[in-house]
């Protein structure tokens, strides 16, 4: 048990690198993953490479932090360990319990700023998947959209109103969209890489950040070992003619810098009402331009609403004349036939009249000849 102690936060770190590996005994994350690795192979493979490293140096970090919090506490200085720069060596090799306050604070910044640079490395990793995966979303993206472009561009061949052409339509249509459903699922499996390498890595850098603790913590203990051993030793404090003038010149200084921060304090205090004031004016402003847009919004309503009942009035007008104008082409086409009608019974009478015209002319003829003869008779 006190083995797993020791080592805890190697094993959890361990744990969170080997998860997505563990993950794959899951058939449906397996099938998954073996099915989907393809479409953004590139992407896929860059972002697991970014993790493999990022998890890598959150493993060495652990154990170099491990090594070197067993060597801090044991004030081992055989051994090495670049974590601490080789420090202990030279900090271990003299009595026990006589460590130099200068080389521990030295070592403390050693080990602060290794760990700044590991933590920066892999929170690096981190945010270079996710934006590998965001570089895989938006190049699926873009495939999506140019192939939604070229299908709405591309003309169409099938005609007719038959099943066999919409059928064949319909398959031209479903085939159309297999390359815009492929740049989606580009998209969507390199974002999921991205952020589940991004958060595995985010959690590994929490316990790298906790390893160093340990090892700050025992840099700690040092100190306060180093620094009672020194309070041991007795001081002496001269105050020369130097330091005395010397607090003069704080003094003076620190007068002149609470008089220098009244003054801003002062000016800040005018700006602050200076701009108030100019808050309310522009406040004042907003609400005079509020209500004139109101008042235009209610004439702009009026207009509108007085607009549409003329233009209601003249459709009505339109719709009325339209209706006479109909009824006035009924009315000459029944005048017309009419007329052709009372033309063709004229056409006939005067016919008839032509006729009983040369009857009668026919007739007189006669009458004028059978005159004649009666007279002739007569004679």
């Amino acid at each position: 048990m006190k083995y797993i102690n020791h080592y805890r936060y190697l094993f959890v770190c361990f744990f969170l690198a080997i998860l997505p590996f563990f993950a794959l005994s899951f058939p449906g994350i397996r099938e998954y993953v073996f099915d989907n690795f393809m479409v953004s192979a590139i992407y896929n493979g860059v972002i697991i490479a970014i993790y493999i490293t990022g998890s890598l140096c959150a493993l060495f970090t652990i154990l170099k932090n491990i090594s070197a919090k067993d060597i801090l506490i044991a004030q081992d200085a055989s051994r090495k360990n670049s974590i601490l720069s080789n420090l202990n060596q030279v900090l271990f090799a003299g009595e026990p319990k006589q460590c130099d306050f200068n080389l521990l604070m030295e070592l403390d910044d050693n080990v602060s700023t290794a760990r700044n640079q590991r933590l920066s490395f892999i929170m690096s990793c981190s945010n270079v998947s996710t934006l590998v995966g965001l570089l895989g979303t938006f190049a699926g993206l873009s495939i999506t959209i140019g192939s939604i472009g070229n299908l709405l561009s591309s003309p169409s061949d099938v005609g007719g109103d038959n099943a066999s052409n919409t059928l064949n339509m319909i398959v031209t249509m479903v085939a159309s969209l297999s390359e815009p459903l492929k740049g989606m699922n580009t998209a969507f499996v390199s974002s999921i890489y991205g952020v589940v390498c991004a958060i595995l890595l985010t959690s590994q850098s929490v316990f790298v950040r906790s390893s160093y603790s340990l090892v700050s913590t025992e840099i700690k203990k040092l100190k306060i070992i180093s620094n009672r051993s020194n309070n041991k030793q007795r001081s002496l404090r001269v105050e020369s003619e130097t330091l005395v003038e010397f607090k003069e010149l704080f003094k003076a200084f620190f007068d002149n810098y609470l008089t220098v921060e009244n003054l801003r304090a002062q000016d800040e205090e005018k700006k602050r009402v200076m701009l108030s004031d100019s808050f309310v004016t522009l406040q004042n402003r907003i609400l005079d331009n509020s209500a004139k847009l109101e008042q235009l919004s209610t004439l702009i309503d009026g207009y509108l609403v007085s607009s549409n009942e003329n233009l209601k009035k003249l459709s009505d007008g339109v719709i009325t004349i339209t209706s006479r104008l109909s009824e006035g082409n009924i009315l000459l086409a029944d005048n017309n036939a009419r007329l052709e009608a009372m033309s063709t019974i004229q056409n006939i009478i005067d016919k008839k009249n032509d006729s009983i015209m040369a009857s009668v002319d026919k007739c007189y003829q006669e009458s004028l000849s059978h005159g004649k003869t009666i007279n002739d008779i007569a004679a």
